[in-house]
């Protein structure tokens, strides 16, 4: 029994993280959508991205100028997927750890059952 529900809360928590990867990607990894969706995050924030330089632009509160600022630019509409892996790398390497530990806790409990 308690490997059974071990084994659904893996399942479970497999489907979130994939669902969050999926997410990101749509949000900030396709070239046109995550445009339109990083401006209007950055209108409903009410942050001010002027060709300055970054302002600060508390999202959840997280700062994210720096990382939307690029997408105000042209060449973010050509490179995005290449944005995406620059400026999310760190989001990215914890998502892959994250599936990995749990893909491993996954069939070590398939393993010893």
């Amino acid at each position: 029994m308690k490997s059974r529900t071990m084994s659904l809360i893996l399942q479970l928590s497999k489907f979130c993280l994939i669902s969050f990867g999926i997410i990101m990607v749509i949000i900030f990894g396709t070239p046109v959508i995550s445009n339109l969706i990083v401006m209007g995050l950055i209108d409903l924030a009410g942050c001010d991205l002027s060709p300055a330089g970054p302002s600060e632009c508390l999202v959840w509160g997280g700062d994210l100028g720096n990382r939307l600022f690029i997408y105000e630019s042209f060449i973010s509409f050509i490179f995005t997927p290449v944005v995406f892996l620059i400026y999310f790398w760190d989001i990215i390497l914890i998502w892959l750890l994250c599936y990995l530990v749990l893909h491993i806790r996954e069939w070590r409990l398939s393993y010893s059952s």
